[in-house]
């Protein structure tokens, strides 16, 4: 049997509850429109793995969110990238539902970064969740 691929379907459900959370205003970007407004939300960077117990067959999935920001009004960026991460955890911290008969049989939250950005004006939030999704 050949091999199935959970990223697309982790993709899908991934980017539909971000959207329907309103993290971004619904900016979320895969890949990143040149006219884009702050702050927006890419998904990415995800890294697979297989992970078969001997019952089934599962793959291990770590995915990286990105927020990235600027701030507006009296708002500064880091303190609205922040917001915008609270909300992207708790779009997450739900089992997904995958299409393909792909099922997520466990997930969870596994740290956030804010890295500096080098041009002094943007802000950068990243938001690494862990996903065990079974075939």
């Amino acid at each position: 049997m050949a091999a199935r691929d959970p990223a697309l379907p982790l993709q899908k459900a991934l980017v539909a509850a971000l959207k329907g959370a309103g993290v971004c205003n619904g900016r979320v970007y895969s890949p990143v429109p040149k006219e884009a407004l702050f702050p927006y939300c890419v998904v990415g960077d995800d890294v697979f793995a297989q992970d078969n117990n001997g019952c089934w067959d599962q793959t291990e999935a770590t995915v990286q969110v990105h927020i990235w920001d600027r701030g507006e009004h009296d708002a500064p960026g880091l303190v609205q990238a922040k917001g915008e991460v609270a909300k992207v955890r708790v779009a997450l911290d739900v089992p997904l539902a995958l299409d393909d008969d792909f099922e997520v049989v466990f997930h969870e939250w596994d740290g956030t970064l804010y890295p500096t950005d080098p041009d002094g004006l943007t802000v950068h939030g990243v938001v690494t969740f862990s996903y065990l999704i079974k075939h």
